[in-house]
């Protein structure tokens, strides 16, 4: 009874040092800032962060970032961005998002919900004005929302800036 008590206190002291030892690994951090000059408006990034960077006209990068130095990037451990290349950011916008996610799902389900209960019940005419309308609406708020949902914040250092912080010791 006494060793099942002893090995219990030890995986609950190894659990307490695995947890101590990432809240200490979170809090020594770089943070990736895009920030409004003269404004508290800004957006900041953590590793492990999803991230969307446009470096030259022809060169999108996304993907998780690894690292953040003082004058780079890496993203996905394979990328590495100098921040001075950086041309814009794009900042998904989650309301927008969801608008188009939910609008897409709901209006073609309802479509073919609506369609396969006409064939099982043999009704004429199998698609009614009503269901057309209904999940066309939704279908087209969805695909409305689709251009808005990207914010890109063009970095000029004039409307948006980068800046790094460094938070270690």
């Amino acid at each position: 009874m006494k060793t099942i008590k002893i090995v219990s206190v030890k995986c609950f002291i190894l659990l307490l040092t695995i947890i101590a030892m990432t809240l200490l690994g979170r809090a020594q951090k770089n943070y990736f800032v895009v920030e409004k000059p003269g404004t508290v408006k800004n957006y900041k990034y953590l590793t492990g962060d999803r991230i969307n960077l446009l470096c030259s006209p022809n060169n999108q990068v996304t993907g998780r970032i690894s690292r953040i130095n003082d004058s780079l990037i890496e993203i996905d451990r394979m990328k590495k961005v100098y921040v001075h290349s950086i041309i814009a950011v794009y900042q998904t916008r989650r309301l927008f998002a969801l608008m188009a996610d939910i609008g897409i799902k709901a209006g073609g389900g309802f479509f073919i919900l609506d369609l396969v209960n006409a064939l099982l019940t043999k009704r004429q005419p199998i698609i009614k004005p009503q269901t057309l309308i209904i999940s066309g609406s939704l279908i087209g708020v969805a695909l409305a929302s689709l251009p808005l949902m990207n914010k890109k914040m063009i970095i000029d250092n004039e409307n948006w800036r980068i800046r790094i912080l460094c938070m270690e010791n």
